[in-house]
């Protein structure tokens, strides 16, 4: 029989040979023949990860919760310390890291990509700075984005507000990044997209040819695949949104991709979750 720690270094390392495939199927013909290996880069309790050239150096490196990963070698080097969850139900504690995703992003402007996390129950949305090149030396530095109420379970990264300047949605509703210097000025929350227990992640993109961002997102504890479309702001700036049901003929959507997966030039939505992976292909239509 498996351990809990042997399922969960399967887990890790079939999450990054999906990822390679993933790409590689979306911009080649299929070979008929690939092939792939398995290769377990560590044990712990970590449950983000992203692909990702982290030190400028044209190779693909692996960001994984508590460590990265620097191709060709995949030797773990730090990143930060994450705290497990220990305020849920007895059977959760101790049993996840507070690390719900792992979001590369160049928050600061300076070339390099830094990541964007949080934790499951943890209070406070956190980016984490790319120490340029200087890993031995420095640590990834921690800067707070804001406090989230209740629990969190996605990040999303887009131009809510079309002011050109990227914002960040999560479970609890979207900040909106501020005009000028990110380590001063603060970021405005707005609850008004605030989601019960999302998919990790949702997707945020322009649907409805509003030139609005609007939201699509999977119920991770229940039925049911949406998109939110984004309409007209109130006249305090509050966004306002209409729910679009696609299909709820099935539960536990947790993980959710948008990419073109049949070369039409429609990106279509691929959706994995505890009872199964789905397509939904796009259509050509609102």
């Amino acid at each position: 029989m498996l351990s809990k720690k042997s399922l969960r270094c399967g887990c890790a390392a079939i999450a990054v040979t999906v990822g390679f495939a993933f790409l590689d199927a979306a911009r080649a013909e299929p070979s008929g023949g690939i092939t792939f290996s398995k290769r377990c880069l560590i044990v712990d309790m970590n449950e983000g990860c992203a692909v990702v050239d982290v030190n400028r150096d044209g190779k693909p490196d692996i960001l994984a919760g508590e460590h990265w990963y620097a191709a060709p070698d995949f030797l773990p080097r730090p990143v930060r310390q994450i705290p497990p969850v220990n305020d849920l139900p007895a059977y959760l504690n101790g049993e996840l890291l507070q690390n719900v995703g792992d979001h590369p992003y160049d928050v600061d402007g300076d070339g390099w990509l830094d990541v964007i996390s949080t934790g499951w129950t943890h209070k406070e949305l956190c980016w984490y700075r790319n120490p340029a090149g200087q890993y031995d030396e420095h640590p990834w530095q921690r800067h707070v984005l804001g406090v989230i109420p209740g629990q969190n379970e996605a990040i999303a990264l887009w131009n809510f507000d079309g002011d050109g300047r990227e914002d960040i949605q999560c479970e609890s509703g979207w900040y909106e990044r501020p005009e000028g210097d990110v380590f001063v000025r603060p970021w405005k929350f707005h609850p008004e997209t605030a989601l019960p227990h999302p998919s990790v992640p949702c997707v945020l993109a322009r649907l409805s040819g509003s030139r609005r961002t609007d939201l699509l997102w999977g119920k991770a504890h229940d039925y049911g695949v949406s998109w939110w479309e984004q309409g007209e702001p109130k006249a305090d700036g509050t966004t306002t949104w209409t729910e679009h049901l696609l299909d709820k003929s099935w539960s536990q959507a947790h993980a959710m991709a948008w990419a073109d997966l049949n070369g039409d030039g429609r990106p279509d939505i691929v959706v994995a979750g505890k009872t199964g992976t789905w397509i939904l292909t796009n259509q050509g239509k609102n």
